[in-house]
């Protein structure tokens, strides 16, 4: 169903690694990550981490269903599920990707968390009708929206998202790890893209440090922007301990790179049209 949002990239979680909260974080937020998506007549969601709590509150009225991607099954990832006010509805239809991980397919992979001890419930708790998909990668169609897939380098495995529909593309690249390899892939991947969203949880110095973390920096992730040619960027997946006063400070190095403003850090709840 077409909406008058069409078309419109809702930011609801950016933090990565675990939730955080306090007057220290307010601008930025504390909510891990998820991104709510509406393109093509659909209602796409990126991540079921906390900041999926948010979404009933920018759901479309009037409607029931949604697709909901998953990059990988860590539990930043995958924390907001359980709580989801939309996935007990019954009236709700709710198509749930991810690529097989460790030799186990979506459902197990979210099963694994919501069980005891770790969960009191499993998902058959969810009162919502739920499918459970194995991501068809590289490419398939939900409705009139393109999905592309890009395997990227993370401890365990992730999944890039490119969502295209006519002359509008938005590119999701969470927990991505920086080679030479890696990094031109996905510059081919997010080629002219109207909007890129890109981990960029380190700074180059802290990098050296963080090898194998599954992470790149920001200063990277600007890079690649540049690179492909993005319309559009917001940095994502800020590291739990980073400061609004020191995304500030970010923002404004990446300002005086630049001169303009569309490059910048992402704040829980930014609305971005496409």
């Amino acid at each position: 169903m077409q909406t008058e949002d069409d078309g419109v990239v809702t930011l609801l979680g950016v933090r990565g690694s675990c939730p955080v909260w306090g007057p220290a974080f307010a601008r930025y937020g504390g909510s891990t990550a998820c991104v709510f998506v509406q393109m093509g007549g659909q209602s796409i969601v990126l991540d079921a981490g906390t900041g999926l709590l948010s979404l009933a509150d920018v759901f479309p009225h009037g409607e029931q269903r949604f697709s909901l991607l998953l990059s990988h099954p860590h539990v930043d990832h995958l924390m907001g599920l359980p709580l989801c006010p939309l996935l007990q509805r019954s009236e709700f239809s709710v198509s749930l990707y991810s690529s097989p991980r460790d030799g186990r397919h979506t459902l197990e992979q979210v099963a694994a968390l919501l069980a005891p001890p770790l969960w009191p419930v499993g998902p058959e708790s969810f009162a919502a009708h739920m499918r459970w998909e194995d991501l068809p990668a590289p490419m398939f169609a939900l409705g009139a929206v393109e999905v592309r897939c890009l395997e990227v380098v993370h401890p365990g495995g992730s999944t890039a998202f490119r969502l295209s529909c006519q002359d509008r593309s938005l590119v999701y690249v969470s927990d991505a790890e920086e080679s030479e390899y890696s990094l031109q892939r996905l510059v081919d991947f997010a080629a002219g893209c109207s909007l890129l969203l890109i981990d960029g949880q380190f700074t180059k110095e802290e990098l050296t440090d963080h090898q194998g973390y599954g992470h790149m920096a920001w200063e990277t992730a600007v890079s690649v922007g540049r690179r492909c040619g993005a319309e559009e960027l917001r940095i994502i997946h800020h590291a739990p301990e980073r400061t609004d006063r020191q995304l500030d400070e970010f923002e404004e190095r990446l300002f005086q790179m630049r001169g303009d403003d569309h490059y910048r850090f992402a704040r829980c709840g930014e609305r971005i049209c496409l």
